[in-house]
């Protein structure tokens, strides 16, 4: 099965920029804005069928999750840390 993916990237930051911030940073930083630009305002790249993600982030990009419906739900962490959650929860395109 050939299935693509896109994944946030997190590389280091090779040129010492003082205010460097990698794909996942500058998506935790404002989740909404990144998918808008990523999918909305970008004509060559296509929604996804799913979404795989953890649970704290669902609030925060509600908006873009109304054209998806829960599909599993799996359970990640007792302890959560960072921008990790509970439970990673895949969403299905409607």
């Amino acid at each position: 099965m050939n299935v693509s993916t896109k994944i946030l990237t997190c590389e280091p930051n090779f040129t010492n920029n003082t205010n460097y911030m990698d794909e996942a940073d500058i998506f935790f930083a404002n989740p909404m804005q990144w998918l808008d630009e990523t999918y909305n305002s970008n004509k060559n790249i296509t929604i996804p069928n799913y979404v795989v993600l953890f649970d704290h982030i669902v609030p925060k990009i509600s908006r873009f999750l109304k054209q998806y419906q829960l599909s599993s739900q799996i359970f990640y962490a007792h302890f959560p840390q960072s921008n990790y959650g509970k439970y990673i929860y895949v969403y299905k395109r409607k």
